[in-house]
C-alpha cells in the first residue's frame, strides 16, 4: 500500500507547490483584508481560489 501512495503523494506535492508558485502576497493581503471586513461586518464570506 505504501509504494501505491507513494506516487499519489508526489503528485500531490508537486501540483501543490506549482499553485503555491502563482500566489503572491498581494493576493494573500487582498484576501485577508476581505475576511477581515466581512468578519467585522458580520458576514459569512468564502472566497475560493481557483487556478
Amino acid at each position: 500500500m505504501d509504494a501505491c501512495l507513494d506516487g499519489t503523494m508526489q503528485e500531490a506535492e508537486a501540483l501543490l507547490l506549482k499553485r503555491f508558485g502563482t500566489i503572491t502576497v498581494a493576493d494573500i493581503a487582498d484576501d485577508f483584508d476581505l475576511r477581515l471586513a466581512s468578519h467585522l461586518a458580520g458576514l459569512d464570506v468564502v472566497r475560493s481560489c481557483t487556478q
